[in-house]
């Protein structure tokens, strides 16, 4: 598939292209020239929200999935966020290195909605 015709901003972002089938993708921009709105060859849509240093925080696709982001000081993500309620969370050294994981499974979370509290019990081998 070939792109036939492209349209840019002021800030030359690729805004408006048509491929030789003919079929349209759209985008915006925000002041920062961080892409914040997509829109597929196919009409699949997303969103995008940006924080001042230009980080991702907060991205939605056209099926209602969204997710967040959080960032500490030095531009690490810290903790990570999906609209069905699976959260990772991120901890860094001094030096900024990855450290430490820690997911909620998704196990856990369709315990917490049914309100079912898993028990856990140790073994001795």
């Amino acid at each position: 598939m070939t792109v036939r015709i492209v349209k840019r901003d002021e800030n030359n972002n690729v805004i408006h292209c048509i491929n030789s089938r003919g079929m349209e993708e759209w985008k915006k921009y925000d002041e920062r020239n961080n892409c914040i709105y997509h829109k597929s060859f196919w009409g699949a849509e997303f969103w995008a929200e940006y924080d001042e240093s230009n980080n991702l925080v907060y991205w939605r696709k056209y099926n209602g999935d969204e997710y967040w982001k959080e960032y500490d000081k030095n531009n690490n993500m810290i903790h990570f966020r999906f609209s069905d309620g699976y959260e990772t969370w991120y901890k860094y050294d001094d030096g900024g290195i990855q450290i430490d994981i820690t997911e909620q499974k998704l196990e856990e979370i369709e315990f917490l909605r049914r309100g079912f509290i898993p028990r856990f019990e140790l073994m001795e081998l």
